[in-house]
């Protein structure tokens, strides 16, 4: 098993989640300084799309180290998906 060919894209992939998790954020930021009159309703969604985003980094974070670090060379591991660490 070549560790660049399959850990890298997980790597890769990871890496993106968490610059468009970034991206998200600015966005949310932005908005809430722009649009400070909009309905509760509205800015409660946006604040929970915004969590929801951010926990979502954390779970790839956390599998990620899993995957990659925790448990690096065990074959039995590779399929496991981890819930929480």
């Amino acid at each position: 098993m070549s560790v660049s060919a399959s850990f890298g894209a997980l790597m890769v992939g990871g890496m993106f989640a968490i610059l468009f998790c970034g991206v998200t954020q600015a966005q949310t930021f932005l908005y809430f300084k722009l649009y400070p009159k909009d309905r509760g309703f509205i800015k409660s969604l946006v604040l929970f799309i915004w969590m929801l985003d951010t926990l979502h980094s954390a779970f790839i974070a956390t599998a990620l180290w899993d995957h990659l670090i925790r448990h690096f060379g065990n074959a039995e591991h590779v399929d496991y998906v981890p819930w929480f660490v």
